[in-house]
């Protein structure tokens, strides 16, 4: 059990909690059906991206066998068959499909924009640079796409800029931390046409460009029906949080995987937490 845990990376569910963020800021996360359809989202989104990790799993078995850390993985060190592999990837897909037959297959389109968008990237986009950010930074925005699609909430330009620019900030700190301690030009293609100092540029414009963002969008968002100057004020906590993210990034224990930061990393966590809690509260006063 612990080999298909491992094979289908569930502490990287993480990620699929953006599908909550349309919830939560717009200050509907009591509401019952809402919540109810934002988890089923959820699953759909992690048993479809545990397949895409096998998928890739699958198509890289050769080069990860060769390298210092992917050579641990279940497909690569052979403790996991690619005939089981396949099965596994094809039961998550059924489950995903079976799970947005309750929430009438809303949010079907971004899942499989998603998919599809990872197919790709498994097969040519990681290999490009530019690209390869692009492509992973537009799964963020497709996760709040299918929870803004399944609750039925209107979106915002500031609410997409925000998502797409912070998934940005943490794929560029991905790449930066495999150009300066762990990946090989060989392992990642990529990697060739980056440099620490441009990837460091890029973080920094990033980041300014995610707080701009969600100031604007607490400043500018008009159906949150609770304490708005409070609202505002959560600027703070995302202030804050950045900053950790880059100081944990540019140091020399630097953690290569975003997720990785969010668990090893206390402060970040309580952080986050302390700007959920405030956002809750607003909307209750």
């Amino acid at each position: 059990m612990f080999l298909i845990i491992k094979l289908i990376r569930i502490k990287h569910w993480i990620k699929n909690l953006f599908v909550f963020i349309p919830l939560l800021v717009s200050g509907n996360i009591f509401d019952e059906v809402l919540l109810y359809k934002s988890i089923i989202i959820f699953f759909v989104f992690s048993f479809t991206a545990s397949s895409v990790y096998i998928f890739n799993d699958l198509k890289d078995i050769e080069f990860d066998k060769l390298h210092p850390k992917k050579k641990n993985r279940p497909l690569a060190n052979g403790s996991i068959s690619v005939s089981l592999a396949n099965s596994i990837a094809a039961f998550l897909l059924a489950s995903a499909l079976l799970l947005l037959y309750f929430v009438n297959f809303d949010g079907v389109l971004p899942v499989i924009l998603y998919l599809t968008m990872n197919i790709l990237y498994t097969l040519y986009l990681k290999n490009l640079a530019l690209f390869d950010i692009f492509s992973i930074s537009l799964g963020f925005v497709l996760r709040v796409f299918s929870g803004l699609a399944v609750t039925s909430l209107s979106s915002s330009f500031w609410l997409i800029s925000l998502t797409f620019t912070l998934s940005l900030l943490l794929a560029t700190g991905k790449r930066r931390h495999e150009l300066v301690f762990s990946e090989t030009i060989s392992s990642r293609p990529s990697l060739s046409n980056y440099s620490v100092k441009f990837l460091e540029s890029a973080q920094t414009m990033f980041a300014n460009l995610v707080i701009t963002f969600y100031i604007m969008y607490t400043f500018f968002n008009e159906n949150f029906t609770g304490n708005h100057i409070l609202l505002m004020y959560s600027s703070g906590f995302v202030l804050a949080g950045i900053l950790r993210y880059m100081q944990v990034n540019f140091s020399q224990n630097s953690i290569e995987e975003p997720t990785d930061i969010l668990y090893l990393d206390k402060f970040l966590l309580t952080i986050i937490l302390l700007w959920a809690l405030t956002i809750i509260f607003a909307y209750q006063l």
